[in-house]
């Protein structure tokens, strides 16, 4: 075999190559990023799916999810804000001022670990004395729910 169809050869190889991995990382990139262990699907609809939740139970459902969303987002907005000023600190090495901001840390933090908690009271209300087996069942995955996996982000520069 002359170089050049060696070459050749080489050169279509590792382009097929690099198609087959660009397509397995944009495969493993579509859906949702929360939870790739199932196949890219939303926390809300892994529930719906899981538990068999009825039309009824889907409205329902869904309004919980709105009241939950807009409670995580608030308590995340004020553990942002304890971040930004326990971090503040740094700049002059306030040590009182720090382990105030870090007990505040701490209790939101427990404080969105009860807003999870109470939701899945509330979804268990929910379901139907049948569908108690598939609510237990679930609950093995629901730590894996609400880990945050978000890419870091700056802000702006000034």
């Amino acid at each position: 075999m002359s170089k050049v169809k060696l070459l050749s050869v080489a050169v279509a190889l590792l382009l097929v190559t690099n198609f087959v991995i660009l397509f397995l990382l944009l495969r493993e990139n579509a859906g949702h990023p929360r939870n790739r262990q199932s196949g890219g699907a939303e926390p809300k609809m892994i529930v719906i799916d899981r538990l068999h939740l009825d039309k009824m139970q889907v409205e329902q459902y869904e309004k919980l999810v709105l009241g939950h969303r807009s409670d995580v987002r608030g308590l995340e907005a004020k553990i942002r804000d304890a971040k930004t000023r326990l971090y503040g600190t740094l700049v002059k090495e306030n040590k009182v001022e720090k382990e105030i901001l870090e007990d505040s840390l701490a209790h939101l933090q427990r404080q969105m670990e009860d807003v999870h908690y109470n939701h899945f009271v509330e979804i268990k209300r929910l379901c139907k004395p049948d569908q108690l087996p598939y609510f237990n069942e679930l609950t093995r995955d629901l730590a894996t729910f609400f880990t945050p996996k978000k890419k870091l982000q700056l802000p702006p520069k000034d």
